[in-house]
């Protein structure tokens, strides 16, 4: 290709043969520059980008079921190739926190913080939560939230209350990332490998115990961006029930303001539980908690686990939205009976179509 260019030869000869390397080693990312390139010399730019998102989408599913940060830095080079440089700094700044040398990577690598408090609804949902975690319940956690612990304040801090929580004075490191984010919390660990926030009347923060190895406060503010950003929307109440204590308060939810509807989740004595405090938490809201309690699809044991799931990764999402570092989730993650997948769910996110089309129109604060 580049004799016959050196030589003015035929331009589409030359883009074949620019086209044939490519295609016969997919991954190598010089290569794949010297076709965009000559796509960009001839100016046939809607071949360049589509060329690129074949190759995008190729090398997403490598790193969704992989989660090697070679295929980030790779990705990066394939958006750089676009001229999409801004997207591509943010994905090389996830690849150089994993670890990927600077020389590998297009452009010098960054990682904006971006302002999660308004989150866009977008075709595919609100972001940036996972389409388990709808705008029904988001719309029904956040009429609850003020409620939640004057109605619960007790029983969460007992019968609720997840196993291990122990109180205990926070490891300096956390206590001043607290401080700085203006927090008023009570600090407790418990036996679950993430952060978490107990939605009490001074909301307690959950760590894990094995949090003490962390000096450095701005490891910790990374950590509680997520928790804290659900604690305001009122779902933190959700990230400490377990899977069946969650199942039978949507259920009751259902039951009080929609009676008469056949139930969908099977155990009656846990639902009925919940229906005294479910009158006092929905009391004023119950139109609008109405029409989106409709939208909850059927409570079943593969829904509420999705919906578990669907919560932990939001948390994760966001803490790496605000704060523009993945080392501390990497840490988070690679505790003892941390969820699999989540590394590879993470990536996959940063590096997915939806959220790179929001880094390229929203300014960082």
């Amino acid at each position: 290709a580049r004799l016959l260019e050196e030589a003015k030869g035929d331009t589409r000869r030359i883009r074949e043969h620019h086209e044939r390397a490519s295609h016969l080693v997919p991954r190598d990312m010089e290569l794949a520059g010297q076709l965009a390139a000559f796509y960009t010399r001839t100016g046939d730019i809607p071949r360049r980008n589509i060329t690129m998102d074949r190759m995008l989408e190729e090398e997403r599913r490598t790193l969704s079921a992989s989660g090697a940060p070679q295929s980030l830095a790779r990705i990066a080079h394939l958006l750089s190739f676009k001229e999409e440089q801004a997207a591509a700094a943010f994905v090389a700044g996830a690849a150089a926190d994993l670890g990927v040398a600077a020389e590998e990577l297009p452009l010098p690598p960054h990682m904006p913080i971006l302002s999660m408090e308004e989150y866009p609804t977008l075709a595919f949902g609100p972001y940036p939560f996972p389409r388990e975690v709808d705008q029904a319940l988001l719309t029904i956690f956040s009429l609850l939230r003020d409620r939640i612990p004057q109605v619960l304040g007790r029983r969460l801090t007992q019968d609720l209350a997840p196993a291990g929580i122990t109180a205990f004075t926070p490891w300096p490191p956390l206590a001043q990332a607290v401080q700085e984010m203006g927090l008023d919390l009570g600090f407790a660990q418990w036996e679950q490998p993430s952060v978490a926030i107990l939605p009490t009347e001074q909301p307690t923060l959950l760590v894990p115990r094995l949090g003490s190895m962390h000096a450095d406060p701005a490891i910790w503010k990374v950590l509680l961006a997520g928790p804290c950003s659900l604690h305001r929307r009122g779902l933190s109440l959700l990230t400490i029930l377990t899977e069946v204590q969650t199942g039978a308060l949507l259920e009751a939810l259902r039951q009080h303001l929609l009676p008469g509807n056949p139930p969908t989740f099977s155990d009656p004595s846990a639902v009925s539980v919940w229906l005294p405090a479910v009158r006092s938490l929905t009391t004023g809201h119950e139109p609008l908690l109405k029409s989106s309690i409709l939208e909850i699809r059927d409570i079943t044991e593969t829904s509420l686990h999705e919906l578990s799931m669907g919560l932990t990764f939001a948390a994760d999402r966001i803490s790496l939205l605000e704060g523009g570092r993945l080392t501390p989730l990497k840490w988070l993650h690679g505790l003892p009976g941390a969820q699999a997948g989540r590394r590879e769910h993470l990536l996959a996110f940063l590096a997915g179509r939806e959220h790179l089309d929001f880094v390229r129109t929203h300014t960082p604060r």
